[in-house]
């Protein structure tokens, strides 16, 4: 019977000192409550302080990682400038394809994988001008799966935190010129260019539209659903 109360205490110590109770669904201490326990349940006496200093350091890395800014693949870049040039910047990054993705007016043959916008993996699609004026738009695309509203609104939080405040913000409704799909654009306007952030709904015959979506992971909607951010020298929603 000791040893059974012996083995209870000894496992219940170990999971306070990991920051939860097993038996309470996961239910985390504050942060800097844990790792201080963590840090001395494992740690010298006296080397507690300065190992919590340097995790402190190591910590505020994380949000710039997880949160990187579109300005990380805009300032590398040049207006008209040609697909090798982008190829040769972005090295062994840049995925050159066989056939080129159209765009209408543009068409992109240079492509960025999971580059990281608001928190949220995004490709970069380098969509160059078919009159042979180079490099006209950067477009960043969300996965379908994952073009859902809770994303929309980290990538704006994240533009907000890098560009200020929106110049404008356009609520467009379903209507023909956008294929029946309601659209949510926030539009910065500098020297530089222009960065457009659209959220589009799902079409009518997807039922449920997007915009009405308030989680953060994905959902059916995501399947018609598209979030991409636009940077060109043109202006308006």
């Amino acid at each position: 019977m000791r040893r059974r109360l012996l083995e209870k205490c000894s496992q219940k110590r170990k999971d306070v000192v990991l920051g939860f109770d097993l038996r309470s669904q996961f239910k985390p201490f504050r942060l800097r409550s844990r790792f201080r326990l963590l840090l001395r349940s494992f740690m010298p006496e006296g080397t507690v302080a300065p190992m919590r200093l340097a995790l402190a350091a190591l910590l505020t890395l994380l949000p710039a990682a997880a949160h990187a800014s579109i300005g990380e693949v805009w300032r590398r870049v040049q207006w008209g400038e040609s697909d090798a040039a982008l190829a040769r910047e972005f090295g062994k990054r840049a995925t050159v394809l066989d056939r080129p993705i159209e765009y209408g007016d543009a068409e992109t043959r240079v492509v960025l994988r999971d580059v990281t916008l608001g928190g949220h993996d995004f490709a970069v699609y380098f969509q160059m001008d078919k009159a042979g004026r180079g490099l006209r738009r950067i477009h960043f695309e969300r996965p379908r799966h994952g073009a859902v509203l809770g994303v929309f609104r980290d990538v704006v939080a994240a533009l907000e935190a890098e560009l200020g405040a929106p110049t404008r913000a356009c609520e467009i409704p379903r209507q023909a010129p956008t294929g029946y799909q309601a659209q949510s654009v926030r539009v910065w306007v500098r020297d530089a260019g222009t960065v457009r952030a659209v959220f589009r709904d799902t079409t009518l015959s997807a039922g449920e539209g997007c915009l009405a979506e308030n989680r953060s992971g994905t959902s059916p909607c995501g399947l018609t659903g598209q979030i991409f951010v636009q940077i060109s020298r043109e202006n308006g929603c």
